[in-house]
């Protein structure tokens, strides 16, 4: 149902593990001279239209993980292929570790937690690409959460004017603090209850999804708090 490739290699077809879940892996590569992964659904295979596929990214040393597998995108029935940017193949001269690209849509490679040895550009490691089918409502908002942290990344750190107090340099009060806590609290509660099941419960990734989203209103509004209600 799915392929892939990326510079210098063949389509690969993925391995069908069960009805709903596939998996690719690459052998014998060196990840700072991958550049751009090709994903795609096979011609005049059928997609039901209420599902996405989500794609998962993993690095292993030996037979060993180096990480978690972690969100690398999804395709649908309207999304059909995708190319993803991996590494860009610039070691900082500091760190030793490759400049990663975040812009949304490109894969974030954070490289962090691999020892520096095993990420040069002769090092042999394995890629594993792993592919989840899931139904719209579970993965439309994990899809719309990544979004939204490539969003965040992406933002410019703000400029303080120099000479100028800004409202975080002056103390609050605690009648202040009571009423922006209040604020915080009330427009989650707001956001929340619209996904609570039948047994009152609401999921930790509905939380995270307005915690993101949250964060960006705060990024690109200054007022953003003084305007809840």
């Amino acid at each position: 149902m799915f392929g892939s490739t990326f510079a210098g290699r063949p389509v690969r077809i993925a391995d069908q593990l069960d009805s709903l879940k596939f998996v690719t892996n690459y052998d014998n590569i060196a990840p700072k001279l991958l550049f751009h992964l090709s994903i795609f659904l096979l011609p005049n295979v059928p997609f039901d239209p209420n599902y996405t596929a989500l794609i998962f990214y993993q690095f292993q040393k030996d037979g060993t993980p180096t990480s978690e597998f972690r969100l690398l995108g999804g395709l649908n029935e309207a999304k059909q292929s995708a190319i993803f940017k991996i590494n860009s193949g610039i070691s900082d001269s500091t760190t030793n570790q490759p400049t990663i690209q975040s812009n949304e849509g490109d894969i974030d490679m954070d490289t962090t937690d691999m020892d520096n040895s095993s990420v040069n550009s002769t090092s042999s490691m394995s890629l594993v690409i792993g592919i989840s089918i899931e139904p719209n409502n579970i993965a439309l908002p994990q899809l719309e959460q990544l979004k939204l942290q490539h969003t965040q990344k992406a933002l410019p750190a703000p400029i303080k004017p120099e000479g100028k107090l800004s409202t975080a340099d002056i103390p609050l009060t605690k009648d202040q603090i009571e009423s922006i806590s209040g604020k915080i609290i009330n427009n989650a509660y707001n956001f929340l209850s619209s996904f609570v099941d039948d047994n009152n419960n609401v999921s930790i990734s509905k939380f995270d999804l307005w915690w993101s989203r949250f964060k960006v209103k705060m990024a690109n509004d200054p007022s953003f708090l003084d305007n809840l209600t």
